[in-house]
């Protein structure tokens, strides 16, 4: 199979995102006057200029507190509430 588009010397490259992250992150571009290509060119071009990956890594302080309350979950007791009465007594611990 090419992998060349229309026989110049373009490669395709493919990835899946969610639904969501591709409708955020085209409403931020199209601010900017760029699309999804673009980005990816311009994070691309500059990964080849620098040989680096100049991003700050660094997680948001929303995604931090998800992470803190995933762990906490992890030490909840399990158990399984048939009536209101239980989930009364299990919110109270």
């Amino acid at each position: 199979m090419n992998n060349t588009h229309e026989g110049n010397d373009k490669t395709k490259i493919q990835t899946y995102i969610t639904k969501e992250l591709k409708k955020d992150s085209e409403k931020v571009l199209e601010s900017m006057g760029l699309s999804i290509n673009d980005a990816i060119k311009i994070l691309l071009n500059r990964i080849v200029a620098t040989d680096s990956l100049l991003l700050n890594l660094t997680l948001p302080e929303v995604e931090k507190d998800r992470i803190s309350i995933a762990k906490s979950a992890r030490n909840l007791p399990v158990s399984q509430i048939k009536i209101k009465e239980e989930l009364t007594e299990w919110l109270k611990v």
